[in-house]
């Protein structure tokens, strides 16, 4: 499994979903939603995966990351080099940015000081 929630919508009417390395195989998905995108560091094997997985989608159906990360540190935090240029170049062309602002809501509504 992923090192982070996925949540998905399943393809319309006779689409099978094929296994991939003993999971769903996600590009079947007509939406994605990885939550707590780069929480953790891929390995070079998921890395590898992430890459397949962004050029199988790009440009057909939508993928949604969520996370604390800004957009400038993902490349850093999906190892740099030659992987990380190809699935951010998947990710950040024709993406739709949606930022939150700086506002924690934990500490406002929580009274978390921390």
């Amino acid at each position: 499994m992923p090192p982070f929630p996925v949540y998905g919508i399943m393809p319309k009417r006779n689409s099978v979903c094929q296994r991939e390395w003993g999971r769903f195989k996600y590009a079947a998905f007509q939406a994605l939603a990885l939550d707590e995108w780069l929480l953790d560091r891929p390995d070079e094997l998921f890395r590898g995966f992430l890459l397949e997985l962004m050029e199988a989608r790009y440009g057909t159906a939508p993928t949604v990351f969520c996370t604390q990360f800004r957009q400038k540190d993902w490349h850093a935090r999906l190892g740099g080099g030659v992987h990380a240029d190809a699935i951010m170049d998947r990710i950040v062309h024709g993406a739709a940015w949606v930022g939150m602002g700086e506002m924690n809501m934990r500490r406002k509504l929580g009274g978390d000081s921390g």
